[in-house]
């Protein structure tokens, strides 16, 4: 009797033990095995964009999953705050090898942008970085070769010196606002500017003496818009920004023009005033269709509509202006002109011209 409850006891045990190990492979190859790591932060989605959300219940944007362009990135993502452009797995830039990238806008509250961050975007131009960011990582714009101008909002940031990698440290130019600190002329080699900002435009106050007083056909005292930052459309620049008056479009001694590469722009209106349009200053706006240009307008530089392959009309309300060379490419949009004014020809510039 007692050999037959020994042997019972030891079946029972037997098969506990064959039931634990069954339990326990299924927990290890069916689905609790997919159920993450509670300490690590979970991969989410919206939109365009991969992301974690931190401790703090604020973001760090991990993917971008878009098609590039001229881009501005979300100050918050499903109601929450996104402090870090960061990267996945701490390996790959959120927006790593984004070749089709061209312009970034990062919002206000970001703090950090982690490593990697925009490394091989080789066709990233320009960024404009606000005075929420503290900190830039190791390579974050690594292999920007076409790198041209950066816009920082606040302070300077610290850096590594591998930040950046363009083709030339004279390429590159670091712009800050008036007023900033920690900047230099030259810092961390690269060549530095002051702008200011209102609404969707960047600008400069021409001095009186410098260069652009001296050669760039404006006043001193005057504005200079140097960068759009606005969403596009249809856009009529004002006449004064802050009490001054508009001058000039473009950027003159730089290689960005101040709407360059725009692809959201569809017409524009140049206000009274303005004397001169820089250097592409609206080069490879591809969907720009018509522009109309004021009577004080009496030079317009190399390349201003260079690239625009949709435009189809412009309309000059003076007399025909002074201008560079490969203003426009083909196909040629047609020029109107007011009658009673002077310079114009039949073509001019290659362009068929009409009265209006």
């Amino acid at each position: 009797m007692k050999n037959t409850n020994f042997l019972r006891t030891a079946v029972v045990t037997l098969l506990s033990l064959v039931l634990i190990f069954i339990f326990s492979a299924c927990s290890r190859n069916g689905d609790l095995s997919e159920a993450p790591d509670i300490n690590q932060p979970i991969n989410m989605v919206s939109g365009e964009y991969q992301f974690v959300v931190n401790s703090d219940n604020t973001v760090t944007i991990t993917k971008y999953a878009g098609d590039g362009g001229y881009i501005e990135i979300p100050a918050t993502i499903d109601g929450k705050k996104v402090t870090a452009i960061g990267n996945t797995l701490q390996e790959t830039g959120a927006f790593e090898g984004c070749n089709t990238l061209t312009s970034v806008i990062i919002p206000d509250g970001v703090i950090v942008i982690q490593d990697r961050a925009f490394k091989g975007c080789i066709n990233l131009k320009w960024v404009t970085i606000p005075a929420s960011v503290t900190l830039i990582g190791n390579g974050a714009f690594d292999s920007g070769y076409n790198l041209q101008s950066i816009y920082f909002e606040g302070n300077a940031p610290q850096i590594d010196d591998n930040t950046f990698t363009v083709e030339s440290k004279d390429s590159l130019t670091v712009f800050y606002h008036e007023g900033m600190s920690g900047w230099t002329e030259y810092w961390h080699g690269y060549r530095t500017e002051t702008y200011l900002a209102s609404g969707d435009y960047y600008y400069s106050v021409v001095k009186e003496g410098s260069s652009i007083a001296k050669f760039g056909n404006v006043s001193p005292n005057t504005v200079v818009v140097t960068k759009y930052v606005g969403k596009g459309g249809d856009v009529i620049i004002p006449a004064d920004i802050d009490g001054l008056r508009v001058s000039a479009i473009g950027n003159m001694f730089q290689t960005h023009g101040a709407f360059q590469d725009c692809t959201t722009l569809v017409s524009v209106v140049i206000p009274e005033g303005v004397t001169a349009i820089h250097d592409n200053a609206f080069y490879s706006c591809s969907n720009l269709k018509t522009i109309t240009i004021p009577s004080s307008v009496t030079l317009i530089w190399h390349c201003a509509f260079a690239d625009c392959h949709n435009l189809q009309s412009i309309y000059f309300e003076g007399d025909a202006p002074q201008t560079g060379n490969y203003l426009l490419n083909p196909p040629l949009p047609t020029i109107y002109y007011h009658k009673g004014t002077e310079g114009w020809t039949n073509p001019w510039y290659g362009c068929t011209t009409e009265t209006y």
